[in-house]
């Protein structure tokens, strides 16, 4: 059994599947909320057993569906949002590493290609009003910009980072539409004070929002006000609590928002992460293996949950594997929008949610990233990292501790094949993985 309810209450699952009878087409077009976190810990929501207070998020799971093995498209952050903004493998179109941030020729600069078709556009054509506010980091050039690719509006950054103060203006570049734009506040309020006026503006209407948060990558700057609940840490890992705990309260607003003009039911709300948590923001990652970057579990899984008052069950717990990828193909089914031009990757999770025995979302899921790699076969995982092959299984073994791969040869065979099936209808990477310099010093602060 994948799915179970707390309370499990037959009165709780009755009355859902009552009203999701009753509803008419019409009136199960709901409005769709992608709140996106980066770099956040599997750990670092309470809900999970972590010490930092997020009491929002975990009132987010506790109202709808908490997935307990959900899993992100790669362990790096663009990457991971190109698969979710088209329901494909990033691998299908050469997206397998982060962009190259230097300034380049229009004609050559990477991104998210054109020939993809978006969440957003599709949802246009359904009558949805998008936006996106906060980080894109899918290309600089201008066919790649947010307003080009589907989105009514855009604010925020095309890169993969900002200071969240004000101070360092020569850094710190926001973009209204396509203008630059100053901003004097902290850069998770600034994003949830725009997601909040987007909501009151297009309340009447279908929308779109996609708040896709900087919080809590680096660099670590957290406000004096946000850390007072973190506790006796100190240094960097007082900073990443603080920079939580605004997302937090960010994730909170934006929900009473919602209820405050009526449509709390009437939106499908999603919060999940880009990738694992990163080593260098002193995200946890416990009780997983790794970090940010690599292919065990610490890098790959997410925490994520979904609401839709009415039509899923308060208090669900989810235990099948899903990913980032179904959030494209849930979105769409919700809204009743038109199918994608090209088949995609992710599939609908309401179908799963309402009835346990629908089967498992995916059977296999899969991850490439230069020579590291990675598939999944039911409960059974192997990692490939240069030619090193490690064998792991996750029902008994989820902190990937002991490999198994001399003890199986056959079962490492049997993934080996395929993991090449899948690889065979990929594509070579668009552009080289990216080889950072030192960057320029960015000073870590309270203010």
């Amino acid at each position: 059994m994948t799915v179970r309810r707390v309370p499990p209450t037959a009165i709780a699952v009755a009355v859902a599947a009552a009203l999701s009878i009753a509803c008419s087409p019409a009136d199960s077009r709901p409005n769709l909320v992608l709140i996106l976190a980066d770099d956040l810990g599997y750990r670092d929501v309470s809900i999970h057993g972590g010490g930092i207070p997020t009491p929002e998020i975990d009132q987010l799971a506790a109202s709808g569906v908490r997935f307990t093995q959900a899993y992100s498209t790669s362990s790096v952050c663009a990457p991971s949002r190109a698969a979710i903004l088209t329901g494909r493998y990033q691998n299908r179109f050469g997206f397998e590493f982060n962009l190259l941030e230097a300034a380049q020729a229009e004609a050559v600069a990477p991104g998210l290609p054109t020939s993809e078709t978006t969440l957003a556009e599709l949802l246009s054509g359904a009558g949805y009003k998008s936006a996106i506010i906060g980080k894109w980091h899918l290309g600089l050039a201008s066919r790649f910009s947010p307003l080009s690719r589907g989105f009514d509006e855009f604010f925020g950054s095309l890169w993969s980072s900002l200071p969240y103060f004000p101070a360092d203006k020569k850094r710190r570049v926001l973009i209204r539409g396509h203008q630059p734009h100053v901003e004097d506040e902290y850069l998770t309020d600034a994003f949830t004070r725009e997601a909040v006026d987007f909501i009151a503006r297009n309340r009447d209407d279908p929308f779109f929002l996609f708040l896709s948060y900087t919080a809590p990558h680096t660099p670590m700057q957290a406000t004096r006000e946000s850390m007072k609940g973190c506790g006796a840490w100190r240094g960097s890992r007082r900073r990443y609590c603080g920079m939580v705990r605004s997302l937090d309260h960010g994730v909170g607003r934006v929900l009473r928002a919602l209820r405050e003009h009526g449509i709390e039911d009437e939106t499908l709300v999603v919060f999940t992460n880009d990738n694992g948590g990163a080593s260098n923001n002193s995200a946890d990652n416990r009780p997983l293996r790794g970090f940010k970057g690599g292919m065990y579990e610490g890098g790959l899984r997410v925490p994520m949950m979904m609401r839709w008052g009415g039509r899923i069950a308060e208090g669900t717990i989810y235990a099948a594997p899903v990913s980032t990828l179904d959030i494209f193909a849930t979105f769409l089914a919700a809204a009743g929008a038109a199918s994608p031009p090209r088949p995609i990757d992710g599939v609908d999770l309401l179908p799963f949610l309402s009835d346990p025995a629908s089967g498992t979302p995916h059977p296999s899921l899969f991850w490439r990233r230069g020579p590291r790699s990675a598939v999944r076969v039911d409960d059974w995982k192997l990692v490939r990292r240069g030619a090193s092959l490690e064998l792991f299984n996750l029902a008994s073994d989820p902190r990937e501790r002991l490999d198994l791969s001399a003890r199986d040869p056959r079962r490492v065979e049997a993934l080996e094949r395929a993991y090449a099936a899948w690889q065979s209808e990929m594509v070579q990477p668009s552009w080289k993985e990216m080889k950072p310099g030192r960057p320029a010093p960015m000073r870590e602060r309270a203010k």
